[in-house]
């Protein structure tokens, strides 16, 4: 079960819903970015091995059969998260430890990532093995058996520097500015650093600290649920609409100042050939702006909203693009 709305439509390598991210662990540079240290790699009777680190025992790599994935029509009116099933290529046997990766694409992500109105700031809320969302839906209790224990969890968030944070839970482990260069090999075009700007990466651990004198992990399950908040604001010296005022008054009272002034008798004012279709001319370049900041911020309150029309409008696209 995915938190979030998946929108299904072809991928560069062929895939039709989810992208199988195998050959990228399998490359030395590729996995020692996702895994935040040197990786060993073995390749032993057909299968590829990873030891990573410090980590006591090798992870056997996976492939996802990625023409397997298909989603559970159960959930097809759920907006707020997508349920898949799909098949492994090598199954991992009991007591095996395995490891796969998968990459989707995100349509939907309300309430997992809520934006404000107006103010342009977002709220991310994060919840792992939380059964309280459910109880009111006879889908979601049948699907409680299947709920696995975690042992581990690691959650990273790469957002805009532009959005400033107010508030979070719980503490980070770390907090550092994405390498844009070093991630493209990886990313295969699923996205797009704009200008450059790094993005900053957010990073959380449970358990944050290991257990001593051999103290037993809680693990994460539905009696203890691992839960990330964030509350963030979008970093400015002004708000939007000040912003706007001061750029109308600005360009408006340099153009009628320019209009009115006699180059030849620089300190009498001349209004007299002003006209209110020449005001309106003036006013018309700042008027602009204002409109294009009105879109961009009437874009974050229609995010999480017309999930339907949007879906229709993304798959006229596709197929107009398909055929030509």
């Amino acid at each position: 079960m995915l938190p979030f709305r998946v929108e299904e439509g072809p991928w560069p390598d062929g895939s039709k819903v989810a992208q199988d991210l195998y050959e990228s662990l399998t490359t030395s540079d590729t996995a020692e970015l996702i895994f935040g240290g040197p990786v060993g790699h073995q390749t032993r009777a057909g299968h590829h091995y990873l030891q990573i680190g410090d980590y006591p025992n090798e992870l056997r790599l996976t492939r996802v059969d990625v023409s397997s994935v298909k989603r559970v029509d159960a959930y097809t009116s759920r907006a707020d998260s997508s349920l898949y099933k799909f098949n492994l290529v090598s199954p991992i046997s009991p007591g095996e430890q395995g490891y796969f990766r998968m990459r989707w694409r995100v349509f939907g992500a309300y309430p997992l990532w809520r934006w404000k109105r107006i103010s342009g700031g977002a709220r991310m809320d994060l919840r792992i093995s939380d059964v309280r969302e459910s109880r009111y839906a006879s889908v979601d209790r049948s699907l409680r058996d299947r709920i696995l224990e975690i042992e581990e969890v690691n959650v990273f968030l790469m957002a805009s520097p532009k959005l400033q944070l107010v508030a979070h839970s719980p503490e980070f482990r770390y907090l550092r500015i994405l390498e844009p260069g070093a991630w493209t090999t990886y990313l295969k075009g699923a996205h797009r650093f704009g200008g450059g700007r790094g993005l900053l990466v957010y990073y959380w651990r449970y358990p944050s600290k290991q257990p001593t004198n051999g103290g037993a992990v809680r693990r994460v399950n539905m009696n203890n649920p691992y839960r990330v908040f964030l509350d963030f604001n979008r970093a400015a010296s002004a708000t939007w609409w000040v912003q706007i005022v001061r750029v109308m008054g600005g360009v408006a009272l340099a153009l009628i100042a320019l209009k009115g002034l006699d180059a030849s008798r620089p300190w009498e004012w001349d209004f007299s050939s002003l006209s209110w279709k020449s005001i309106l001319a003036i006013l018309g370049v700042p008027s602009v702006l204002a409109g294009v900041s009105l879109v961009e911020k009437m874009r974050t309150a229609v995010a999480d909203r017309f999930l339907r029309p949007r879906g229709l409008f993304r798959r006229l696209e596709r197929k107009i693009l398909k055929s030509g």
